[in-house]
């Protein structure tokens, strides 16, 4: 288990490719942090080293958001910021 406090955008960026390099299907990330503190960038940073062609959005409204890598990964962003009820988790799917 990594447990890393992130100071800057470029070490995001530089942990982000650290992870990427190591990341295969089945594995789970969780990031944890304050509202507008860089989950997202991370996960837009992950995403480019992983060679996701579409662009990467924040699912805080629609609490998931499905990617397909260039390396035969899919990635599940979740957003739990808004769910209060395990039942909305148990709707998407």
């Amino acid at each position: 288990m990594l447990n890393s406090k992130i100071c800057s955008i470029n070490e995001t960026n530089e942990i982000a490719l650290e992870i990427s390099k190591k990341i295969e299907q089945g594995t789970i990330l969780l990031l944890n942090g304050e509202l507008g503190s860089g989950k997202t960038q991370f996960v837009r940073f992950l995403a480019d080293h992983l060679r996701v062609q579409d662009m990467v959005g924040s699912p805080t409204f629609l609490i998931l958001n499905i990617y397909e890598s260039g390396r035969n990964l899919t990635i599940y962003h979740f957003d739990f910021y808004r769910v209060t009820d395990i039942d909305e988790l148990e709707q998407i799917g």
